[in-house]
């Protein structure tokens, strides 16, 4: 992924539910298109953390499963996922890179000021970088 478009709307989205969510971390699908190179993320989708911690996330597959077939009705696919750090920074935890998978876009919000920021998992799996947006 080259340029990603994640529109200021579903950002301030995010990070709204992110606060909401507080003390527990918010996270969700993103839905778009992604095409030679370019990912345009077009809907977020809000998921219930059901999580035993306050510091973790899990979205189930078979919800993200679900949350794809809605979207290809529109032409979309999922392009990513979001969550959020309670207690900051917007950046990728150890954890998060345990779980993540190449080729989604990440969005991080930090729940107490509201930054969103944007990741994508190197393709060797040993880091995040920042998404070009």
């Amino acid at each position: 992924m080259t340029d990603f478009d994640l529109p200021e709307p579903i950002q301030a989205a995010i990070a709204a539910e992110a606060a909401r969510a507080l003390p527990r971390e918010a996270c969700g699908v993103l839905l778009g298109n992604m095409a030679e190179g370019s990912l345009q993320v077009t809907r977020h989708r809000p998921v219930q953390n059901d999580t035993v911690t306050s510091a973790s996330y899990a979205i189930p597959g078979d919800v993200v499963l679900a949350i794809q077939r809605e979207g290809e009705q529109d032409g979309m696919d999922v392009v990513g996922f979001y969550h959020s750090h309670p207690h900051g920074p917007a950046g990728p935890s150890p954890t998060d890179l345990e779980h993540a998978l190449p080729g989604f876009l990440y969005v991080i919000a930090d729940a107490r000021t509201g930054m969103v920021t944007a990741w994508r998992l190197r393709d060797d799996r040993r880091a995040f970088e920042p998404a070009d947006g």
